[in-house]
């Protein structure tokens, strides 16, 4: 571990707006203070391409688009710093912002996370700032952006466009919740946990970053190819809020409540618990299904390094082999399983539930 912050970009088809996140942290961030990890989730824009370009960027480069809880956790699996920071790759830093939200971070040995305001948000992370480009937001934060510990409130959720949290609370509840895969309430489940941990959660109203707003899931060619993504995106907040309300029972409106009328009865209960399994094998599927055998082989393989036994990874395993065209560790799989009439019978993959 080093004493820094390591900042975790996920990018995803967003070159432009990655250049000016990136720049953005070079100009305002204190040189040695930080390390820029960025996963690249197989754009075709040219990103990974102008990321290999730049020797200050430690990059992770998917050949399939791992989506944002399964992206962070591989850079998180990397990092190095003291201190870690989500932060979407459609954000501006500005002067004095992870300085600020560090001295936030460490006012307290409580304090486990903590996260600023922006432009476009919700969770009374927002605010609009008098500029109309570039140059104004930097003149606007210039002055905005001095830290006061006044300004620091206690919250119970933070949104994850700029997310930084002690190494310790990484090691102590660990990575975010893949079932949440591609996005969308990993950032409540993983507030949530931090303070169940023990923890406390700040707001720093003394910070400021910008925030263009969901570039990755809502990007579109067209007029028509917006509406079809943002179709989409609102069936996927639907699916999380279920995955989100079967994890986390009889919660109420939380997302309304201040910590102290949740908390206590939040730290009173068992400690929801991550299926690395099940969210293995639902990526391995998702990857079948787009015929691509070695992301799915990995995947498979992954659960079975959890569960050797597993008749389902097994199963599907050796199908990703048959498709490989490796007969022999397909029937190798198939027979330590005793499953060689679905291998070779039936050749349907086995759901993940």
């Amino acid at each position: 571990m080093k004493q820094m912050t390591s900042i975790i970009i996920l990018s995803f088809n967003t070159l432009s707006f990655t250049k000016l996140c990136i720049e953005s942290i070079r100009r305002h961030t204190t040189k040695g203070l930080y390390e820029i990890i960025v996963v690249d989730n197989n754009s075709h824009d040219g990103s990974a391409e102008w990321l290999e370009g730049q020797a200050d960027i430690r990059l992770i480069k998917n050949d399939w688009n791992a989506g944002f809880s399964a992206g962070c956790n591989q850079g998180l699996a990397i990092a190095e710093g003291s201190e870690l920071l989500l932060l979407n790759s459609d954000t501006i830093a500005t002067p004095h912002w992870l300085s600020n939200l560090c001295k936030a971070l460490y006012s307290s040995p409580s304090v486990g996370a903590v996260g600023c305001m922006t432009n476009f948000c919700i969770n009374g992370q927002q605010m609009e700032g008098p500029y109309q480009d570039i140059d104004g937001l930097e003149k606007f934060t210039r002055e905005f952006n001095k830290s006061d510990s006044s300004k620091w409130i206690r919250k119970l959720l933070l949104i994850g466009f700029c997310f930084l949290f002690k190494r310790e609370v990484y090691e102590k509840i660990g990575p975010l919740d893949e079932s949440f895969t591609p996005g969308n309430f990993e950032d409540d489940d993983y507030s949530l946990r931090i303070w169940q941990a023990g923890y406390e959660i700040l707001l720093c109203k003394d910070t400021y970053i910008h925030h263009f707003g969901n570039v990755s899931f809502l990007s579109g060619k067209s007029h028509a190819d917006v509406e079809k993504n943002a179709e989409k995106y609102n069936a996927l907040i639907d699916r999380h809020a279920q995955i989100f309300r079967n994890k986390w029972t009889n919660l109420g409106n939380y997302k309304f409540m201040e910590p102290d009328e949740l908390v206590p009865s939040l730290r009173s209960r068992p400690v929801p618990t991550f299926d690395a399994v099940l969210a293995a094998m639902q990526r391995g599927n998702h990857a079948f299904r787009q015929k691509k055998w070695a992301r799915a082989l990995d995947e498979y393989s992954k659960v079975l390094s959890m569960q050797p036994e597993n008749k389902k990874a097994i199963i599907n395993a050796a199908l990703v082999a048959r498709k490989l065209g490796d007969e022999e560790t397909a029937r190798a799989l198939a027979v330590s399983g005793n499953v060689e009439r679905e291998v070779f019978e039936i050749g349907e993959i086995v759901e993940a539930v």
